[in-house]
């Protein structure tokens, strides 16, 4: 599983964290440590997802294949691309592997759109799901392959435990009205080293959290420079991505949530491990 926490602000930027743990499903061995952002400057927007390993990096190849030009162009034509991605892995999956979830993902499209001049974010997914319709006040269904635009300030998929958002001195936000997100690179940051320890609520699935978060935390930005500052006329849009932490987890050995200490920049946690070392 994949932890992703974003936080977004329409004329300033998109904050993005994410971990870089790739494990095998049923046992939870870590195999690879790995990157699950993908950059791309030539759009002004950067993709990530959840589930099957490799799907972003592929959804942005067809992309690329298709001659895609802009941010706004790749949205619009986001479903026809992971349709693509998903189709091509159900040929070459086991039947049993794919029945069990294997070919899934969510894929996250967070960017700059110039047609709008805000920053957005856009999900599309391999399975349905839901979406708030405002007028009329409701819940409505969002078809497989559709594309959502995330209309609030925060996604975090999945969202973690509030005794595991305790540890790292996260104040967790659940609609709160005039909550203070304070710096919101921090935040996402702080949001994914809780997740590593939200085991408790179950394993599985795409809007689960599990106990497979590990590897590294990712914070990745998509900014605007001031307003003066310009590419011909057009705004400049800076991506950049580092990592802020690592785990001390091993390729081949079980993920252990307990393993390793908490980033330097977690907050004054409010658990006492039951390990007297700290471990």
């Amino acid at each position: 599983m994949t932890a992703i926490a974003i936080l977004s602000n329409p004329q300033h930027g998109i904050w993005v964290a994410t971990d870089g743990a790739a494990y095998t499903r049923d046992d939870g061995i870590m195999r690879s440590i790995v990157t699950k952002v993908v950059l791309c400057p030539e759009w002004d927007c950067l993709i990530t997802g959840r589930g099957r390993g490799g799907a972003a990096e592929d959804f942005r190849y067809r992309a690329q294949a298709a001659d895609v030009s802009s941010f706004d162009q790749l949205i619009g034509e986001a479903s026809d691309y992971a349709e693509d991605v998903e189709e091509a892995y159900a040929k070459i999956c086991p039947d049993e592997a794919y029945e069990a979830g294997a070919g899934h993902f969510s894929i996250v499209i967070c960017g700059f759109s110039r047609r709008r001049e805000a920053f957005e974010i856009h999900t599309v997914s391999t399975r349905a799901g839901s979406i708030w319709n405002p007028l009329p006040p409701g819940v409505d269904p969002l078809p497989p392959f559709a594309v959502d635009h995330i209309q609030g300030t925060a996604l975090f998929l999945p969202s973690p435990l509030s005794a595991a958002a305790d540890r790292v001195g996260l104040t967790l936000y659940c609609g709160q009205p005039d909550f203070t997100f304070g710096d919101p690179a921090l935040y996402v940051q702080r949001v994914v080293a809780a997740c590593r320890f939200s085991a408790d609520a179950g394993a599985g699935s795409l809007d689960q959290p599990s106990p497979y978060i590990g590897g590294f935390v990712q914070l990745s930005r998509i900014y605007r420079q001031p307003e003066q500052e310009t590419v011909e006329g057009e705004p400049a849009i800076i991506l950049d991505s580092r990592i802020t932490h690592r785990w001390p987890d091993e390729v081949g050995e079980p993920l252990d949530p307990e393993r390793g200490a908490l980033p330097s920049w977690a907050g004054p946690s409010q658990h006492s491990p039951a390990d007297p070392t700290g471990r």
